[in-house]
């Protein structure tokens, strides 16, 4: 299931590239699904990290950050610093 949910999440951000939004979203939300159904926290993180990003490239900057906050919180409960700073970097650095 973790590779299916990581297999979604590289499909969600081809179709991001591409800009068929309304696909990549479908894609990243599947792959946010099947990695709460995994509990992988790094899984879970990265879904919500993704949308952030869709949302981002989309314009829709309070989404994007919503998304961003979560994966930030993810990480933050399971003692993740590497990552946790990651998001926080696209979080002031971005938006």
């Amino acid at each position: 299931m973790s590779n299916l949910s990581f297999s979604l999440l590289a499909l969600g951000l081809c179709y991001q590239v591409l800009g068929e939004w309304d696909k990549s979203e479908q894609c990243h939300k599947e792959a946010l699904s099947i990695s709460q159904k995994t509990n992988s926290f790094q899984l879970i993180a990265g879904s919500y990290g993704s949308l952030g990003w869709l949302y981002y490239d989309k314009e829709q900057y309070v989404k994007a950050r919503e998304y961003l906050e979560k994966a930030y919180e993810v990480c933050e409960e399971a003692g993740a610093k590497s990552l946790q700073n990651r998001i926080l970097h696209c979080l002031c650095g971005r938006i």
